[in-house]
């Protein structure tokens, strides 16, 4: 192949490589002796060429961005391959299935690295590592099953598309149709009970490998996810490429045509990556006007005349940093009601450490949010605030409410979990089997990128590689890659729950459901939802998959308020905060219902 990154032509104009490619490989593709496999490795090669060619010169974070896009754009024929060969190819080591592995395999290698809180011991270590070993070639076999099936679930159906009128797609069609047939059967075996029992498996013993000062607890002596097949092994049929487009559909030239595109896509998006430099968040100007140890209360300028004279305190979620209510000027919650006159503070909880470990619900909500309702009572000469509580931060603004309901004139609030034992709960069902006291007892603090890998394996396909070829068709407009990459910096800016926090959110709430069953203690307290009378709007998500809307729904049934309102966001669990719609509907939404519940003056202390 032609070299197209000698050092004479730059990396601010790349040459045309992917047209060399196209070039030699077009002709060559229609050769009957080249098999698709043949083809795949060619494709393969090109594209690891290209990526040597460019990465060094790349900044870490565009690195970073890029190669699960190039990964995913690799396994194009791969994906075309098995579902064109018959018998059917089953192997559960596709590059699709295997990020799902390689997530795991990083949240592992973070609690490794975050340590024991306390003294390490060695007499388990064999012991330990083995059993890990064991449940990880066990959850990557159930996965490779789980690949298995969603590939006979694809052919299937893409054989029924061709029997139909609809005209013939293409590589990332057939992509996408493994998307969403893959998640489907996904969903069904992290929804299992089985599931649960091998997940709290896995990370009951990766806490003892830690404890027992194992390392690297993957494949023995390499440090890589084990690579599992599956099915019966029996002799597969490899098809000739030409055989292989047609029986799915596709022309040859328009096969390559889209190869190279993708390629030319790669091509642009590192340009446009190279030139973003430093991403900026949180774009309202704030003001900090308190502080209790990590923790920082800020005021948000009003960007009009402030017409409602009740200050709204956001409490958001611990698992993220809350610079996703103002992620930028046109993606902001919080400059939405600034705009619609609403006075606005934040909770920004910062970073615990080894110092946060012993905080737990009490510190939290008696304390840190306590803290902050008085400052503004004060502030303000209010008996009274408004309160917006977001996610995990709704749950602790729920119970705030209900231990001072003195406190609270009207309370919104947003994607809050409430119900934590709904049927369609898949993080209650993965926590049932984890031992949070042995977790929180060898780790202390819960690094974030074990919540992460929570989160985003909730639709590995969709967060690990579909997102990123989409990332690739948006990359040649710079605003929309800042706002990629924005999000993509919230994502990854997850810090550590402090233990004893963690400990009882996770047993007491996920595990026992105290909330609802009324039976949650906070410091001499037990949380009575029925003590919350005064007003309260619940807005949910309708295809929220980390908060089921029936979770946050059940709340209607436990509050004495009898000014309860619910508004459906029609979106998902991050598009409330950042999508178009959102920014139309749900502050406009936030600030009509509080303007005519705060009346026209102050409330003011005596």
């Amino acid at each position: 192949m032609a070299n197209s990154h000698d050092k004479d032509d730059g990396p601010g104009a790349p040459p045309p490589y992917w047209q060399d490619w196209f070039r030699q490989f077009m002709p060559a593709a229609g050769e009957p002796e080249n098999s698709a496999l043949e083809l795949e490795a060619a494709w393969r090669a090109a594209v690891n060429t290209w990526w040597d060619g460019v990465a060094a010169s790349t900044p870490p974070e565009a690195r970073e961005l890029l190669k699960p896009a190039v990964d995913q754009g690799k396994a194009f024929i791969d994906l075309a391959n098995r579902v064109g060969r018959k018998p059917l190819a089953e192997t559960g080591n596709d590059v699709l299935w295997r990020q799902s592995l390689a997530l795991w395999e990083h949240a592992a290698a973070r609690m490794l690295a975050a340590g024991p809180s306390g003294p390490r011991s060695t007499a388990g270590h064999d012991q330990a590592l083995h059993a890990y070993q064991q449940t990880l070639l066990e959850y990557a076999s159930a996965l490779g099953n789980v690949s298995a099936k969603a590939l006979a679930d694809v052919a299937d159906a893409w054989n029924e598309r061709s029997l139909s009128a609809e005209p013939p797609g293409g590589l990332r069609e057939l992509f996408d149709l493994y998307v969403d047939l893959g998640e489907q059967r996904y969903h069904e075996w992290v929804a299992s009970d089985g599931f649960a029992r091998i997940g709290g498996r896995l990370i009951n013993n990766l806490v003892e490998c830690v404890h027992n000062g194992s390392i690297n607890p993957t494949t023995p002596g390499t440090g890589k996810p084990v690579d599992v097949p599956v099915g019966g092994g029996e002799h597969t049929e490899i098809p000739e490429f030409p055989k292989l487009l047609a029986k799915l559909g596709f022309g040859l030239e328009q096969t390559m045509s889209e190869l190279q595109a993708f390629g030319e896509k790669l091509d642009a998006g590192v340009e446009t990556l190279r030139k973003l430099g430093a991403i900026d968040v949180g774009t309202s100007e704030k003001h900090a006007v308190h502080h209790d140890g990590k923790l920082t209360l800020y005021r948000y300028a009003p960007t009009r005349e402030t017409t409602n004279p009740i200050p709204v305190l956001i409490v958001y979620a611990l698992a993220n940093r809350p610079y996703m209510m103002d992620l930028e000027s046109e993606r902001s919650l919080i400059r939405g009601l600034l705009d619609l006159g609403l006075e606005v503070y934040l909770i920004d909880w910062g970073y615990p450490d080894g110092d946060d470990t012993k905080l737990d619900l009490d510190d939290y909500i008696n304390g840190f949010i306590d803290g902050c309702v008085e400052s503004l009572r004060e502030r303000h000469a209010l008996d009274r605030i408004n309160m917006l509580g977001v996610c995990q931060g709704g749950t602790f603004s729920l119970c705030y409410s209900a231990l001072h309901p003195d406190k609270i004139r009207n309370l919104v609030l947003m994607v809050t979990p409430v119900d934590f034992h709904t049927p369609d709960n898949l993080l209650t069902t993965w926590l049932r089997h984890v031992d949070v006291d042995r977790l929180v007892d060898v780790l202390g603090n819960v690094p974030g990128e074990l919540l992460n890998w929570a989160f985003v394996s909730m639709k590995p396909l969709r967060l690990t590689g579909q997102k990123y070829l989409d990332m690739v068709n948006l990359l040649g407009d710079e605003e929309k890659a800042r706002t990629f990459l924005r999000m993509e910096k919230w994502i990854h800016d997850s810090p550590a729950q402090a233990g004893e926090c963690f400990r009882q959110f996770a047993k007491d709430l996920f595990q026992k459901n105290k909330l609802t069953e009324g039976t949650l203690q906070i410091g001499d307290n037990t949380v009575d939802l029925q003590r919350i009378a005064m007003p309260v709007l619940n807005v949910y998500a309708t295809q929220d998959h980390i908060v089921p809307p029936d979770a946050s729904l059940a709340l209607g049934e436990h509050i004495a308020s009898s000014d309860y309102t619910t508004f459906a966001f029609k979106g998902g669990h991050i598009g409330i905060y950042v999508s178009v719609r959102a920014q139309r509907e749900v502050p406009q939404k936030i600030a009509e219902w509080l303007h005519p519940r705060c009346g026209s003056e102050a409330e003011t202390s005596p």
